[in-house]
């Protein structure tokens, strides 16, 4: 070894032999030498490592869940699992919270609770942490995409073991969408980490703005969009049960007709029923006398059961009979209902009576929704009519107002919809708080129809902006640009709410409501901006 070698003990190179560090300087020799680039399968191992490094924490902490839930809390093992991993989550963001304000008062940075996994799992060798800013990328986008799918699928299973239907509603909005929460949480860590480990961004505003916009563009491009069915469609399933069914070929016995009219008679005698002044109701028991006695096909039967629900309403929908009388012809229509479900082969001649009261449900219910979506994409046509080019009396966002306010008016037309899709509805009649705001502010607006009264402030005739200061000018013109930008904004709202309507129509119950309310993705996204910015005030010491 070579006397006086500044560099004793970092390594040993043989007596007499080429000195490595022969020609660099002292800086230069101080400096790690660059590690070769890992390639072919040692390069898969590492990646494989890297990603085991990102997902076993949440795996872990499901697994100590699950343990602690099946035999010590009594919940079960799969909710046990769900609030691991919320544990963890919230183990993340409340110890990366804790770092960020720790400079602040002298504290020192704790590890989190993931992060001390990571480096329990590296020391027995069954992960690696990264090594290159890709790696690291890699890395965060797994993690925040895993992060949010795992919050949302926790909370999904916790809903159905919350007790107060607040905690339970609240859980069910935090649950839904996780393909979408996943990208969101995915893009929410991508953006950010990208930025710091390949461009040096460290700006804590810079890496929420990026955290943000990350988040968004990754919920769009991961929310899925769903195939609207036409109510075309709809209506030819809904035509095929009904084959099916009348294929059925049941026919009812004399006897049953019979006893229906019977039933029905003692049915509606505690109703609020005058046989002297009900005529209505007088006419339906009629039609069910001249059915008592006489055998009838299953199908036929429903025709006439949908004449007698019927019998109040003229074919525009309304009605002049009063709601009493309208309320016993309800029960009526609901006591046949209940007839047909409940036939037997006892009932009946011939034919499988259980087999056709399944498929006309089946088909009742499939009928219904082709006559909603219809009724929509009836106001989408008419009122796109309305606004033609040719005849522009009116918007296409205001003729899609009124034509919502007509079915909304219509109070038999509106009560077949559901819950959710009347109330999607009645947003497009009466608009929100905000849209509100914005149609006042869209009054300030440029129109086209009254151009002409606002010719003097654009110049023609008499000096128009010419009389005008500059700061006026300038003033006029803003409140007239914003107001263009807030009548754009809200008539984009109401195109939209009248399309989740549309949507809602066609799918009932259905999971996806596209459009709607998106607030639970402000919590992956969250997340992921508060460690990105504890990763990247971690990398500046």
């Amino acid at each position: 070894m070579k006397q006086n070698d500044p560099y004793a003990g970092l390594g040993t190179y043989e007596q007499g032999g080429a000195d490595p560090y022969a020609g660099l300087g002292v800086v230069e020799k101080a400096m790690p030498r660059t590690k070769a680039p890992r390639t072919g399968m040692d390069k898969a191992t590492q990646v494989a490592g890297v990603a085991a490094n990102a997902l076993l924490p949440y795996a872990t902490a499901a697994g100590m869940g699950a343990m602690a839930g099946a035999p010590f809390a009594g919940v079960g093992a799969v909710p046990g699992a769900a609030g691991g991993v919320l544990a963890l989550g919230l183990g993340d963001i409340g110890t990366s919270a804790y770092n960020l304000a720790a400079p602040l008062f002298g504290g020192q940075r704790v590890p989190l609770p993931s992060e001390a996994m990571q480096r329990g799992y590296q020391q027995m060798g069954a992960t690696r942490a990264p090594e290159t800013p890709g790696e690291q990328v890699f890395s965060d986008v797994l993690t925040g995409a895993v992060g949010g799918a795992g919050q949302a699928k926790a909370f999904q299973t916790l809903a159905s073991k919350a007790t107060s239907p607040q905690a339970r509603n609240f859980m069910r909005a935090m649950g839904q969408n996780i393909r979408g929460q996943a990208a969101a949480g995915a893009g929410a860590a991508g953006a950010p980490s990208i930025a710091t480990n390949f461009l040096d961004v460290t700006n804590p505003a810079a890496l929420l703005g990026l955290g943000l916009a990350g988040g968004g563009a990754g919920f769009k491009a991961g929310t899925p969009k769903p195939k609207l069915v036409t109510a075309g469609e709809i209506v030819k399933e809904s035509s095929d049960l009904y084959k099916q069914m009348k294929a059925a070929n049941v026919n009812i016995a004399p006897q049953a007709m019979t006893d229906l009219a019977t039933q029905v008679r003692a049915g509606v005698q505690n109703l609020p029923y005058d046989p002297d002044t009900d005529e209505v109701v007088n006419q339906a028991l009629k039609m069910l006398d001249v059915k008592a006695g006489k055998s009838i096909t299953f199908d036929m039967l429903e025709k006439f059961r949908r004449k007698i629900r019927d019998l109040p309403y003229n074919k525009s929908g309304t009605s002049n009979v009063d709601s009493d009388e309208r309320s016993v012809i309800t029960v009526i229509d609901d006591l046949i209902d209940d007839f047909m479900d409940g036939l037997t082969p006892a009932q009946t001649t011939s034919g499988d009576p259980a087999a056709a009261a399944a498929l006309i449900k089946q088909a009742r219910t499939t009928r219904a929704t082709g006559y909603k979506t219809e009724t929509i994409e009836n106001a989408f046509k008419k009122a796109s009519d309305a606004s033609s080019p040719l005849d522009a009396t009116k918007s296409f966002p205001q003729a899609l107002r009124d034509e919502f306010r007509t079915i909304y008016k219509n109070k038999r037309t509106f009560a077949k919809f559901d819950k959710p899709t009347q109330d999607l509805i009645e947003k497009v009649v009466k608009g929100t708080a905000t849209q509100k705001t914005l149609v006042m502010l869209g009054k300030l607006s440029p129109s086209a129809r009254k151009f002409a009264d606002q010719l003097p402030i654009y110049g023609a005739g008499y000096g128009g902006l010419a009389t005008l200061s500059p700061e006026g000018a300038v003033a006029l013109g803003g409140l007239q640009a914003a107001g263009a930008v807030a009548k754009g904004v809200s008539n984009q709202m109401t195109r939209r709410q009248a399309n989740r309507a549309l949507v809602s129509a066609a799918q009932p119950g259905g999971v996806i409501k596209p459009g709607g309310p998106g607030f639970y993705v402000l919590s992956p996204v969250a997340q992921q901006n508060v460690m990105a910015q504890e990763r990247a005030q971690r990398n500046q010491r």
